[in-house]
């Protein structure tokens, strides 16, 4: 599964509104987790900031989230991403972790690219995000 910047807030923030909901998914999750690395960055900069980058790395690999290495072409693929579907870069990051890997399903709570995932013929977790 790959999973969001915001799926991997909501998770390790337990004030979050969807908090809950991201648990149960990812405890339940089949296979390996994905993020792509612009994706993970977005999430690292508060610990980071806060010096705790080591312990909320250590978070990330008890939760079983890989990054999603590099690919051959991906600066034209993201651009051809955003060129179609008008969403911000780090949201076409998202499509273009399933791309590379290959992972049908997605976890996200933001509306705009739970829809482009759908328009590209993949799974969003929660349904009804």
């Amino acid at each position: 599964m790959i999973i969001d910047s915001s799926a991997l807030i909501a998770a390790v923030t337990s004030t979050d509104a969807h908090h809950d909901m991201a648990r149960a998914i990812l405890g339940s999750a089949q296979g390996d987790l994905w993020m792509h690395p612009i994706n993970l960055a977005e999430v690292l900069v508060g610990p980071t900031r806060a010096g705790r980058v080591q312990e909320f790395l250590a978070v990330l690999s008890a939760l079983g989230i890989h990054e999603v290495a590099s690919a051959p072409g991906d600066a034209a693929a993201l651009a051809q991403l955003r060129v179609q579907t008008g969403l911000r870069m780090p949201d076409c990051c998202v499509l273009r972790a399933a791309e590379v890997t290959g992972v049908s399903v997605v976890m996200t709570f933001d509306r705009q690219v739970a829809r482009a995932v759908r328009a590209e013929g993949l799974q969003v977790l929660p349904e009804e995000a």
